[in-house]
């Protein structure tokens, strides 16, 4: 059905597949479908979309009671954000392609007697998983003011502030303030990664967060070896749709992708300790897959006939530990030897398997380290399928339990 007050060339607001009822109100399109429920309601309040092209799609509830909801620009856009609420307060978009995006099941934004405000051109707010305020407010405003993956930021009879050019809050976990503020203001003005330093930095010989934009084909050494930039192969490249910390991950198709970096005495282990580890989501099981390696001629982490160990180039294997991966699910996947050369291998913070009198010396080879494939070795049968985020690879054993360790619930420290 079709009930037309206005222009017949309308700009689509899309709610659901398979339209069964258009509204032309001026340049605006409204569908409503025959899909899943979505709710779209106001109580003593208004929701407003004004501008070209300005968009909702996707919005499973968005709801506001004596409050409202705005979007205005050019383009503005909100997308896929599942719950959006006020109570006595605002949500407001404004500027040249406002976007609010990706907020998933658990990602809420909310406001108590206060409000939320992204202003500037190109504000974006993404993947937040809490952003809520009580008697106070938010405000980040700005050429390109950006609050990125803030798994909290909290404000109770207080204020959190971005100002300025590129203003940004990077991988914040808990910013809050009781009867106080923060405030940055400034060009560049950015909160990264606040508080957290790891003891045992000057151990670590490679550290990959693999942040970027998406489809980058460049990533760097973080630790502080600076073993400089990777060297992409096939269509491995930067993926901001998934990543278990910060904004993108590495992604790997499984046919011919991987990254390398050159050969260094930091890939030798000799009889030493060492900890290779990395978080890893498999889209195809991974019967043979290269996780981390320097073959041929060293060493291989990786599933082996779906077998998960660490194994010589003279195919000394660690103990085997036969595991099928729940596709697209994040693990943290590591090995480690000891000092009294015991060798395990942890999924999510579980030793799965140890080997005792780990003596064997782990060859110096003159190859580079791969991740993702062991085509450098000259074998095209192990291309893993999936994403890979956070690795490191460090010289002492990090975790070396029986008992295991807790879980990472952040990015390793980059000091």
């Amino acid at each position: 059905m079709d009930l037309k007050l206005g222009s017949t060339t309308p700009t689509a607001l899309c709610l659901g597949a398979d339209p069964v009822l258009k509204l032309y109100l001026g340049a605006v399109e409204i569908w409503g479908a025959g899909g899943g429920p979505l709710t779209l309601a106001a109580d003593a309040g208004s929701y407003t979309l004004t501008g070209t092209a300005a968009t909702l799609r996707r919005a499973l509830k968005t709801a506001a009671a004596a409050g409202s909801f705005t979007l205005t620009g050019s383009s503005a856009t909100l997308r896929r954000a599942l719950l959006l609420a006020g109570t006595s307060g605002s949500y407001t978009l404004t500027g040249s392609a406002a976007g609010l995006v990706p907020s998933s099941a658990d990602k809420v934004l909310a406001a108590d007697a206060g409000s939320f405000t992204l202003t500037g051109t190109a504000a974006t707010l993404r993947r937040a998983l809490l952003v809520s305020t009580a008697a106070g407010s938010y405000t980040m405003t700005g050429t390109a003011a950006g609050l990125v993956y803030g798994k909290k930021v909290a404000a109770a009879a207080g204020s959190f502030a971005l100002t300025g050019t590129a203003a940004g809050l990077l991988r914040g976990y808990k910013v809050a303030a009781v009867a106080g503020s923060y405030a940055m203001s400034g060009t560049a003005a950015t909160l990264t990664k606040a508080a957290v330093s790891d003891p045992n930095f000057a151990t670590r010989k490679l550290l990959l967060g693999f942040e970027g934009v998406d489809a980058a084909t460049a990533t760097s050494d973080e630790s502080g070896a600076a073993h400089g930039s990777a060297t992409f192969a096939g269509n491995a490249q930067l993926d901001t749709a998934q990543s278990k910390f910060g904004g993108s991950s590495l992604l790997l198709d499984g046919n011919g992708d991987y990254i390398t970096f050159p050969d260094s005495a930091d890939w030798f282990f000799g009889t030493g300790q060492f900890t290779v580890e990395g978080f890893f989501r498999f889209a195809a099981a991974p019967t043979n897959a290269l996780l981390v390696g320097q073959w041929s001629g060293g060493w291989a982490f990786w599933f082996n006939a779906g077998k998960l160990s660490f194994r010589t180039f003279s195919t000394t294997d660690s103990g085997l530990y036969t595991w099928s991966p729940t596709l697209n699910t994040w693990y943290h996947i590591a090995v480690d030897r000891d000092a009294s050369n015991v060798l395990r291998i942890y999924v999510d913070g579980v030793m799965q398997v140890k080997t005792t009198g780990y003596t064997v010396s782990i060859p110096n080879a003159a190859a580079v380290l791969a991740l993702g494939s062991l085509r450098p070795g000259g074998f095209t049968t192990f291309d893993m399928n999936g994403w890979i985020d956070e690795v490191r690879i460090s010289n002492i054993a990090t975790y070396g339990s029986d008992a295991g360790f807790t879980l990472p619930t952040s990015a390793f420290p980059r000091s």
